[in-house]
């Protein structure tokens, strides 16, 4: 049989590593593709040329060196697993001997899984191996190690640096090599599910993949945030900015951005809280330092705080976001009353103000200046706080709009102040007319059109133009 294959491979020389197995040349014989073996060079048939050909046509797997994470890509596909049951003993012991020279001793403790499960679980019962077996979980899951090896591991104690180079690879193949997210799914709810089968699933947080476990780290960051609130001895920022750091670190962190979105307004609301409660409160003692207040930090302590508003699926992160929710609204609330009353007092004699534009000078001040230079479209978005606005602004950015403001002002935003009563009625229409006015449609319209500043810098009988979208 071998110098039928030496003809076939025109070779001189076979591997004594081939040679010692006689089957392997009649495997070679039957599989001869279509034109014939290429030709080796040098005249030497090498083990690492016949071994990607048994593993291609025997049990599916192709790679010319397969590692280990080709090994667990190969392994999700049920029928290659089941092509592996299927093939003779001789094959499948020398095949893993084969692999394990290639891809780790690793691979044999990853193969005496396949061959003791009829599913194609290698992967998910490696991730969830990695919960089992975890250094953080020494000591409090004998009985669901027991389990595992009962019923995925052959009845066999993995050593721990397979288990921790399986769980790894696993963790790699579905974070960057599998994009069907319906498979990813499937993949991850099974380990979850072997979790579940062996009793370890309260320990899920201890992995980097398991939505159970993700659910789980928000529980737990909940729990700490509710405690830091309450009081409790022990608590710190410090252990909640930790706990974000490993819900970040998550897999499906990236398809929860929202979720994780709130998780860090939270933990900057804490630090916010704590900041107030340290430094002394210095009251605004006019108009413009109320409205620079609420430029420069009470808009953002509002987007953050009204983000927490809706809540989460986990309950104990839910009840937590409405404690500090709570918690900073009381705090808000008071300085809104402060604000309230400098309202009140410059309302009575109002005044020009460097920095504070009312909302019937925004034509005169803003626009007509930029229109003095070039045309100009005015976007009114109705509802706009200065919290929507931060929240928006990241967004706008990034679509490579960029930001203006008139010379000498420090911050990126200019204030504008609305009308009382803030409604449609009033304050939309006296911006759009120029002056304080209560109208409708119609009237912004026409007192658009007729502004004196804007008619100034538009061409002869092309007055301004108002667009309402219905």
């Amino acid at each position: 049989s071998w110098q039928i294959i030496k003809s076939l491979f025109q070779a001189q020389h076979v591997d004594p590593r081939l040679t010692r197995q006689k089957w392997i040349a009649d495997y070679l014989m039957e599989f001869i593709p279509e034109g014939g073996y290429r030709s080796v060079s040098g005249g030497f048939l090498d083990a690492e040329t016949v071994w990607p050909i048994l593993l291609e046509r025997v049990i599916g797997l192709a790679d010319d060196r397969p590692d280990l994470l080709a090994i667990l890509r190969w392994s999700i596909d049920a029928s290659h697993v089941a092509r592996f049951h299927g093939a003779t003993g001789e094959f499948r012991e020398a095949a893993v001997r084969w692999l394990s020279e290639t891809a780790g001793t690793t691979a044999q403790t990853v193969f005496r899984c396949i061959e003791a499960n009829p599913k194609a679980d290698a992967l998910p019962i490696g991730l969830a191996a990695g919960v089992v077996y975890s250094p953080k979980a020494k000591g409090k899951l004998e009985k669901a190690a027991g389990k595992m090896e009962e019923r995925y591991l052959g009845r066999s104690t993995p050593e721990e640096t397979a288990i921790e180079r399986w769980s790894a690879a696993a963790a790699e193949v579905v974070r960057l090599q599998i994009a069907d997210s319906r498979l990813k799914g499937s993949l991850l709810q099974r380990a979850d599910e072997i979790l579940q089968a062996v009793g370890a699933e309260g320990f899920a947080h201890l992995s980097s993949t398991s939505p159970l476990g993700f659910g789980q780290r928000l529980a737990r960051f909940g729990k700490d945030l509710s405690r830091l609130l309450d009081g409790a001895a022990g608590s710190a920022v410090q252990e909640l900015t930790t706990l974000r750091a490993e819900i970040g670190d998550h897999e499906l962190a990236v398809r929860e951005r929202r979720r994780l979105e709130r998780v860090d307004m939270a933990v900057r609301l804490v630090r916010w809280l704590d900041q107030v409660e340290k430094r002394p409160r210095v009251e605004a003692r006019s108009i413009e330092e109320g409205v620079d207040d609420q430029r420069t930090e009470g808009g953002f302590v509002d987007w953050a705080r009204l983000m927490l508003r809706t809540g989460d699926p986990v309950r104990e992160l839910s009840e937590a976001y409405a404690k500090l929710f709570e918690r900073v609204t009381l705090v808000r609330e008071a300085r809104s009353r402060e604000f309230a009353e400098l309202l009140r007092v410059w309302s009575e004699s109002p005044s020009v103000s460097q920095g504070l534009t009312p909302v019937e000078k925004v034509l005169d001040e803003v626009v007509a200046p930029l229109a003095a230079e070039s045309p100009v479209l005015l976007i009114l978005i109705d509802g706009m706080s200065v919290a929507v606005c931060r929240e928006l602004l990241p967004d706008l950015l990034g679509q490579e709009w960029i930001p203006l403001n008139r010379t000498g002002r420090e911050s990126l935003l200019s204030a504008g102040l609305a009308t009382i009563p803030s409604i449609t009625e009033v304050s939309r229409t006296s911006l759009f007319s120029g002056q304080l006015r209560q109208g409708a449609s119609a009237d912004e319209r026409i007192g658009f059109s007729e502004h004196v500043a804007l008619r100034a810098h538009s061409k002869s009988g092309y007055p301004p133009v108002l667009f309402h979208k219905s």
